[in-house]
């Protein structure tokens, strides 16, 4: 009964912790060592969730969400791995760009709380509609589902969750320069945390901060150069470093933001003058982002790398043998599979800068 209770245990674990490839490859193997050693039959839709949770860190391309089996585990009452299942996975879906896949997740969430009333699944529908939206800049309607997923994480005491919908808030505020309100959000962000102490939250809710908070002193950086044509002042240069330094810290336990991580991580070396150094990290992200197909960062690295190296200022003309041309080609190519139009947008505009 112990060895059974310890492979559901590692089970529910890596259905629902979103772990990095690395750590999730070590659970994985503890788990077929259990079964194999101890001849354990595990129920179908358990070892069928193992296995699909391991197509989908393994960035099988034709991975695809088993709802039946997960209709199967909610049908007998297992709320919280059925919907913590689905709420991991929309993660990764997310960042990989398969916006299709991700809204029959989120439409599941709704039609979960329609069905049993389980006010869970609609803050989860909520908060996944708003994250869409953001993705999207489609900002009006972001904040529409962002007020109701707050709404009903308070509601639920669910205090730890509402971090992501804190950073998602903030990043609208980051776009429209209003970084006043943006310290009243980080202020309520450390609220949260200092309330349970940061080694009480695990990594896929902790990493919302410092990802976060390390998007709103870039953008304060680059303002003020834009605006007032400052130099970088050491308080947002210090600040930018220690928040992509915890953000990759804590990506590399939280995979999907990895990617995004160096990409931050890189932009505050470019932004303060180690353009050597920056290029380094922009290479982890592009690397990452390709081993790990998280498409949607991916392509923001790749136009954030080729709008950098068209910089006047710029030392380098390409990154690993690529121009800036060619990696703007790559997110061009990107954007418009995923059909992320604003972004398309922002790209020809910096080709008609450069022209």
């Amino acid at each position: 009964l112990s060895h059974i209770c310890f492979v559901r245990s590692c089970m529910a674990m890596f259905i629902l912790s979103g772990l990095s490839s690395k750590i999730a490859g070590r659970l994985k193997g503890y788990i077929e060592k259990e079964i194999e050693i101890n001849n354990i039959s595990c129920d179908l839709e358990g070892f069928y969730g193992f296995k699909t949770v391991d197509k989908l860190y393994s960035a099988d391309k034709d991975f695809k969400i088993p709802f039946s089996s997960v209709d199967a585990i909610l049908n007998r009452g297992d709320f919280l791995l059925s919907v913590g299942f689905l709420y991991n996975s929309i993660h990764l879906i997310l960042v990989r760009g398969d916006f299709t896949q991700a809204q029959e997740i989120i439409d599941w969430f709704a039609e979960v709380n329609e069905k049993y009333k389980y006010l869970h699944a609609q803050g989860d529908f909520e908060e996944f509609s708003a994250q869409k939206a953001v993705f999207f800049h489609q900002y009006d309607e972001a904040e529409k589902h962002l007020k109701s997923a707050m709404s009903i994480r308070n509601e639920l005491g669910e205090d730890l969750m509402k971090l992501k919908l804190l950073g998602l808030q903030l990043e609208i505020e980051i776009d429209k320069a209003n970084f006043e309100f943006g310290l009243t959000l980080i202020n309520q962000m450390h609220d949260i945390v200092n309330a349970v102490g940061k080694m009480s939250i695990v990594p896929h809710f902790y990493v919302n901060l410092p990802v976060s908070l390390a998007k709103f002193f870039i953008a304060k950086i680059e303002y003020n150069k834009i605006t007032n044509g400052e130099l970088v002042d050491k308080d947002n240069k210090n600040l930018s470093l220690k928040w992509a330094k915890e953000a990759v810290k804590t990506a590399k336990i939280y995979g999907p933001y990895l990617t995004e991580a160096y990409r931050l991580y890189a932009q505050v070396f470019w932004l303060i003058g180690n353009q050597h150094k920056a290029l380094k990290w922009f290479q982890e992200s592009i690397d990452e982002g390709q081993r790990n197909q998280i498409r949607f960062a991916l392509s923001h690295t790749y136009f954030e790398v080729g709008n950098r190296l068209l910089e006047p200022q710029s030392k380098y003309k390409e990154l690993n043998g690529i121009t800036a041309d060619e990696y703007l080609e790559k997110a061009r190519v990107m954007f418009e599979e995923m059909d992320m139009q604003w972004d398309l947008e922002q790209l020809e505009k910096v080709k008609t800068e450069m022209n």
